[in-house]
């Protein structure tokens, strides 16, 4: 088939419609992608934005639960804020205790633990100034001298953690 004149001066134009359609094809697209939030980085194994801020109040989340497998007390006690509080999980006033309540619990029960494992899931971090709140999961399997031999202790918890930042570091208010 014998092309005239007419038809290949059309495909010149077709293509050249073709090549300038498909470059403002791409430009919208590459616009349309320029102009999308750059995805954020997330801290590994969690749904948490990887902010300096939140990286450093879950180190020191990390860093108790370190301290409590290692049933170091006086590491424990220091990364407590002097006003802290706990009301021990009930609304009954009568077993709530503050810092120095909490070394005396402390001192009392740890010496009995032989080995403590803790497996954490972060589910939230929330700042406000110097005020961040950790929603963290975790499973502690715990080893305990009795009089009867050890006992082995399996336990989920949600916790709510509640940390201050004083004088550069952060410190636990309430909920451990």
């Amino acid at each position: 088939m014998k092309r005239t004149q007419n038809q290949t001066s059309f495909l010149s134009r077709g293509s050249s419609l073709h090549r300038c359609g498909a470059f403002l094809l791409l430009c919208t697209w590459g616009l349309s992608f320029s102009a999308c939030p750059k995805p954020q980085t997330l801290i590994p194994g969690t749904s948490i934005v990887a902010t300096e801020d939140n990286k450093e109040v879950i180190r020191r989340v990390e860093q108790y639960f370190q301290a409590l497998q290692e049933r170091d007390i006086g590491k424990i006690v220091s990364m407590a804020h002097p006003s802290y509080q706990s009301n021990f999980g009930t609304t009954d006033p009568a077993d709530d205790y503050n810092r120095v309540g909490m070394q005396k619990i402390l001192e009392d029960r740890i010496p009995r633990v032989r080995s403590i494992q803790i497996q954490t899931k972060y589910k939230d971090v929330k700042i406000e100034g110097a005020r961040a709140v950790v929603r963290v999961r975790y499973n502690a399997h715990v080893q305990i001298a009795t009089e009867q031999g050890d006992r082995f202790r399996d336990s989920q918890h949600d916790k709510e953690m509640v940390l201050q930042r004083d004088a550069g570091q952060w410190l636990f208010i309430s909920g451990y």
